[in-house]
């Protein structure tokens, strides 16, 4: 919200300025400030574009847990989707936020988008997610993960998975939380795909909550510029403690986190004001 004040004022004041230089006003002005604005605006983005590019350059190898980071990321993510794509997040639940940073989140992965509305719902913690390798081939790919902790894994060597998983477990010990998609893949629907039960031991090993996330509608919000906003909604489900999953094998608790994702989809399926 604060950059898209920011641009707003600035969009404004400028335009406000050219007006009240024309003696006189005319069609052709209202349309030179027209263009004013939009060209602004355009210029407003790409500068916090190359800025956050820039810095994750520079800083993506220094303390991925440095909270300026992910408040940062977390205020672009809005400002790009709210006010260029025209996505607004509707955030649920937020009283289920965790008080501790022992956490892994656990999400239904419907675009690949997805991690950038978790990430503006839980800009305040040092969140990063298991990514697939793939991913950091790309030199600025690979510094803007880096730069807020994400851990690339390799999901067809069983070997490099379970290394993967290993050094997520001691992030989250060390007070960095971690996300992962337990379908594995985007499913480009709301229906989910089965959860790989050994995305889960990334909890069981660093005896950490799980914040079961249900994302709802992003398979609808195109990445196109629109005039109508297109809502996504975004529910934080109450944690499951290490001492509810105590005892359950990882298929067990693949079932109860899914479980609980899939009724808060079909909670916001017999919503009037979400169904989609």
């Amino acid at each position: 919200m604060i950059l898209i004040i920011i641009q707003f004022i600035i969009s404004t004041l400028f335009t406000g300025f050219y007006l009240g230089s024309q003696s006189s006003i005319t069609f052709l002005s209202l349309l030179w400030a027209l263009l004013l604005f939009i060209a602004i605006n355009i210029g407003f983005l790409i500068f916090i574009v190359l800025t956050f590019l820039l810095l994750a350059v520079v800083f993506h190898a220094k303390k991925p847990e440095a909270l300026w980071k992910h408040r940062y990321l977390g205020q672009c993510c809005e400002f790009a989707f709210e006010y260029w794509l025209r996505t607004k997040l509707v955030v649920h639940f937020p009283e289920n936020l965790p008080k501790s940073n022992q956490f892994v989140i656990v999400s239904n992965h419907v675009g690949f988008t997805d991690p950038m509305y978790i990430i503006e719902a839980f800009r305040h913690y040092p969140v990063g997610f298991i990514a697939k390798s793939s991913l950091f081939r790309y030199p600025v790919v690979r510094h803007v993960l880096q730069f807020i902790g994400c851990i690339p894994i390799e999901r067809q060597s069983d070997r490099q998975a379970v290394k993967a998983i290993i050094e997520g477990a001691k992030s989250i010990q060390a007070g960095r939380p971690m996300m992962i998609f337990p379908e594995g893949t985007r499913s480009h629907q709301k229906e989910m795909q089965d959860f790989k039960p050994g995305s889960f031991k990334l909890a069981t090993k660093a005896n950490a909550k799980i914040i079961p996330v249900c994302v709802y509608g992003v398979h609808l919000a195109k990445i196109r510029f629109r005039l109508k906003r297109v809502k996504v909604h975004l529910a934080i489900l109450p944690s499951i403690e290490p001492s509810e999953y105590e005892g359950m094998d990882t298929t067990q608790i693949a079932n109860l986190v899914q479980n609980r994702i899939q009724s808060q989809i079909e909670a916001f399926d017999s919503n009037p004001n979400t169904k989609l």
